[in-house]
């Protein structure tokens, strides 16, 4: 009879997870500051630059918004693919490597 299972580093898939929240919250933060820049342009645009900006910075925090909701759903998703991995039967893995059979 041959038993097969997975080899899983729980620590790695752990990690991961870390470097994939932190590349989330880094993307987050770069959308942030181009909104915060926008918003402090907005002020030195006069007459019709300043409607033409206004259009440009409305474009752009409409995209920010979408960007975010993108965010919040790859967090989602990241989240339940680890809770995903971690809850899986832990008689499953294999230390050490690979597949065995007996």
């Amino acid at each position: 009879m041959s038993t097969q299972g997975v080899d899983l580093d729980l620590e790695l898939v752990k990690k991961a997870t870390g470097e994939m929240y932190q590349a989330i919250e880094n993307l987050r933060l770069s959308v942030k500051a181009v909104d915060s820049a926008s918003d402090a342009a907005r002020a030195g645009w006069k007459g019709d630059a300043n409607a033409s900006f206004v259009t440009t910075s409305q474009a752009w925090s409409d995209e920010s918004d979408r960007l975010n909701q993108k965010l919040d759903e790859l967090t989602q998703a990241t989240e339940d693919a680890t809770q995903t991995i971690l809850g899986m039967d832990e008689d499953a893995f294999i230390p050490g490597g690979g597949y065995t059979s007996l």
